[in-house]
């Protein structure tokens, strides 16, 4: 059933009037038109959506989405505390091997129709980039988002095991992983506005999945475009290059779990998130500087801050780690060591202790345990000097 839905993102799109915002769950991969195949002329029209390739659709896209998916169901079933780098990275190569299989799979198919080729080829190399976020990224940040809000003993039990535990309590912290992968996959970051007066005004704005051109016509789009935005999947082999600009956006997300787990402070997740809101508005002029050498004008752009915000309101609604110490003390009253022990919260006293311990307390004098510590060291001092004949 999740697979189903993923097929179902749009992957190329263009919205200019509430009719197209519409018809986006029927931009998806499962809605490819593989009309060269399939023309709706040999067909009645009621069976116009089964001829149009669906199950071609299924086929190949459950052939994309297979290695995310066994991902997903690994780790769904190894302790929760075991590395998963290899395994991850396993599912990425095999994800873009099969990429290369179906690509070529449609091109033995379509090899008469050049416009349909282009079209379902770049819908084949954009559903893998929905399929790796919904099957390996969105159960990574899940899973981290479970190691902290369930005991540290229960960590040798699988993710699916913690999340079904009738005590564990972690659906809300679920929940927010959840919105957290939605806001680092979905949301700019990073919006560069181009202008054109003859055919509008556009910006170009980046997120991790999609790249889209937002804006308004010019003199000659005005009727029929007054607003439009059109938009576009990253294809799975265009990630490693434009990840560069939301690199440090995951390192973002993983040190919001790390701040959870008390290995660094606020202030630096903080200066990370803006960091990581910053940098990919110099690394875009850099790269347009290093593809564009010769051109005079660089676009500038700004940042969006959306997923420092969502960060940060995670970590104020995210149950975080009780340190070990905390845990072990919590209970103790805390004093220096001239203070009396006092009858409150805190350890008992002699005095308090339960009367069929009391004989077996053995009080030491303070002077004994210097002179037993002195006459330690010297013995092995002694020991050490070597002897001279």
């Amino acid at each position: 059933m999740k697979a189903l839905l993923v097929m179902l993102f749009p992957l190329q799109f263009q919205i200019t009037s509430l009719h197209d915002l519409l018809n986006l769950p029927f931009r998806g991969l499962l809605s490819t038109s593989w009309y060269p195949v399939f023309p709706f002329e040999l067909v009645p029209v009621a069976y116009a959506s089964i001829v149009n390739g669906i199950g071609l659709n299924l086929a190949i896209g459950f052939m994309l989405a297979l290695p995310a998916i066994l991902f997903n169901y690994r780790l769904a079933r190894i302790p929760a505390n075991r590395s998963i780098r290899r395994l991850a990275a396993a599912a990425l190569v095999v994800s873009g091997i099969m990429v290369y299989v179906a690509a070529s799979i449609a091109v033995a198919i379509l090899s008469s129709s050049a416009y349909y080729s282009y079209e379902i080829l770049l819908n084949i190399e954009a559903f893998p980039t929905i399929a790796v976020g919904a099957f390996i990224v969105l159960p990574i940040i899940q899973r981290q988002a479970i190691l902290i809000a369930s005991s540290e003993n229960m960590h040798s039990s699988p993710p699916e095991t913690l999340q079904k535990h009738p005590k564990s309590g972690i659906g809300r912290e679920v929940i927010l992983a959840t919105i957290l992968w939605a806001s680092l996959y979905f949301l700019p970051y990073l919006v560069v506005p181009t202008y054109a007066y003859y055919y509008g005004g556009t910006f170009e704005v980046f997120s991790f999945a999609y790249i889209m051109d937002a804006g308004y016509g010019g003199n000659v789009l005005a009727e029929y475009y007054p607003m439009f935005i059109y938009g576009l999947v990253v294809p799975l082999f265009s990630l490693p290059i434009l990840g560069i600009l939301s690199s440090l956006r995951f390192v973002f997300v993983r040190d919001i779990y790390r701040y959870l787990k008390h290995e660094i402070n606020y202030r630096r997740l903080l200066y990370l998130g803006i960091l990581a809101d910053i940098f990919p508005v110099i690394a875009f002029t850099v790269m347009q500087g290093v593809i564009y050498p010769w051109s005079t004008f660089t676009y500038g752009g700004f940042p969006v801050p959306c997923l420092v915000v969502v960060g940060m309101l995670v970590t104020r609604l995210h149950r975080s780690v009780v340190p070990v110490a905390n845990q072990i003390w919590k209970d103790v009253e805390a004093r220096m060591w001239f203070e009396k022990e006092g009858k409150g919260r805190g350890v008992a006293s002699v005095s308090e202790q339960p009367s069929h311990l009391e004989d077996e307390i053995i009080t030491v004098p303070l002077t004994y345990m210097m002179v037993s510590h002195l006459r330690k060291r010297r013995h092995n001092d002694d020991s050490r000097r070597p002897n001279v004949e």
